[in-house]
């Protein structure tokens, strides 16, 4: 099955394509030539590196392959790609220093219907032809429920990691389930020009880590100034958006190496000071996120290797659940299967003309659940073999006597998000305990759904249930 690579990217904000080569760029071309118009051409050929680029879909394909052929993207030789198959690391290859020719990729993947992420590499531009899922009935665009925008250094794009699914910037958005726009540039510095051209979406996240460039190379006074107008003009331009400001990590080098006369640490006031009045700016030190040991660093000071990468990333997300700790989502895939027909009243059954929701609303509204808009039956989403359970901050309504001839229930209802085709829609999963029910149970992984009208829905539609773990829990049903 031949297919076009721009179907499933993301994390490009264009594509191009010339004869038969796919390229993705995460710079808009304002942002991009606002390195060159500052003079600094290695900075802009910088902005062509395919960071965060992802080609991400939905298929039942047992393999795929594409040819490539890479150019400049940073000062490092090497470029490789990682193949992710339903949350896993399933491959890895590329070159250890491109040669300009074209060469091939390939992997296998399985059987089955699976989620495949082919991340790109860092450190190089990128033009990918010939792509093609080898026995394959299907294959569609695969997105996650949120957005993110990364602004940064060397260590942001990705310096070094030889795997570029394991650089920081993708550990986090993994976590917040989140599509990364990453704008880093290899020894980048507080930049304001490059916020003079707004992206046209609308990003949940902004992480900004630049700081350690700063303390390098420049003088106090300018760096000063130039942070408070990027973090003034970046909360300006995304108020919506929770932006992050992460500090730099440990440096080898020491404070005589600096005009600040100080060690990297005293970048941490300075950010904290450029930030101070700005409320959707989160501050987090950077400063021992990694070890300070060289085994860490690819250059022994510096740049984080994949296994400084590692660390990072697991301390960034605690240092992230600590600060933002309603962030973290559940996102479980399912599909829509036919129910009872009871809940809707479809089945017919003479004891609930109108289906047992809708006999049931009005006791919810008196123990606090209004379901006012929601449509009075149940979406059925099969979500094995993950199986629900209610959070500890889900609602628990306990011996409700909602029908004179049934016997008193308890219900939980966990607080929700249905995605479909990219559509959010608020919702409920919907719990009867299962000691109390006295019929029509379900199979272990379907969780019944009460949402608003969701157009055109129908059984065999595939969506996404997102939870927060305080509202659902989720297991694996044993087999």
């Amino acid at each position: 099955m031949p297919l076009s690579p721009a179907e499933f990217v993301r994390g490009a904000v264009e594509t191009a394509e010339e004869g038969g080569e796919w390229t993705f760029h995460r710079f808009a071309p304002g942002q991009a030539t606002a390195y060159r118009e500052a003079g600094n051409d290695d900075f802009y050929q910088k902005t062509f590196a395919s960071a965060g680029v992802r080609l991400a879909l939905r298929t039942d394909a047992e393999a795929l392959a594409f040819d490539y052929r890479l150019e400049r993207g940073s000062s490092r030789a090497f470029g490789f790609f990682d193949v992710w198959v339903d949350g896993a690391l399933a491959a890895h290859g590329g070159l250890e220093a491109d040669d300009g020719a074209r060469h091939a990729f390939a992997a296998e993947l399985g059987p089955g219907e699976k989620r495949v992420e082919i991340y790109l590499p860092w450190s190089r531009q990128t033009f990918v032809s010939n792509f093609a899922l080898r026995r394959a009935s299907f294959a569609e665009p695969l997105r996650r429920t949120r957005t993110m925008l990364c602004f940064g250094d060397s260590i942001t794009q990705g310096y070094d990691a030889r795997y570029p699914s394991l650089s920081y910037v993708e550990a986090v958005a993994r976590l917040l389930d989140a599509d990364p726009v990453n704008k880093a540039v290899g020894g980048d510095v507080f930049f304001p020009a490059i916020l003079r051209e707004r992206d046209e979406f609308d990003p949940d996240f902004v992480t900004v880590a630049y700081g350690t460039n700063d303390w390098r190379h420049r003088e106090p006074a300018d760096v000063r100034d130039r942070a408070a107008a990027f973090f003034r003009r970046l909360a300006a331009l995304y108020p919506a958006a929770r932006i992050l400001a992460l500090t730099p990590l440990w440096r080898g080098e020491t404070a005589s190496d600096s005009a600040f006369g100080e060690d990297v640490r005293c970048m941490e006031r300075l950010i904290r000071d450029a930030c101070a009045g700005l409320p959707n700016v989160t501050v987090v030190s950077g400063y021992n996120l990694v070890p300070h040991l060289a085994d860490f660093f690819s250059d022994g000071r510096l740049h984080p290797n994949d296994l400084g990468f590692g660390v990072l990333a697991q301390n960034l997300q605690r240092e992230l659940a600590a600060v933002w700790p309603d962030v973290r989502r559940d996102v479980v895939p399912g599909v829509v299967v036919r129910g009872h027909g009871v809940a809707s009243g479809r089945a017919g059954d003479p004891r609930f003309p109108q289906g047992t929701i809708a006999m049931q609303i009005p006791f919810f509204r008196a123990l606090g659940l209004d379901l006012a808009g929601f449509h009075p039956g149940t979406i059925n989403v099969d979500c094995a073999p993950c199986s629900f359970r209610p959070g500890p901050d889900a609602l628990l309504f306990e011996r409700v006597k909602w029908h004179p001839d049934m016997p008193a229930e308890t219900f939980s209802f966990a607080r929700a998000t249905l995605v479909r085709d990219g559509a959010r829609f608020p919702a409920w999963i919907y719990w009867p305990h299962p000691e109390t029910k006295p019929e029509h149970f379900q199979p272990g992984g379907v969780a019944e759904v009460i949402a608003p009208p969701v157009p055109g829905l129908a059984c065999g539609d595939r969506v996404t249930l997102e939870t927060s773990p305080d509202q659902a829990r989720w297991a694996e049903m044993e087999t």
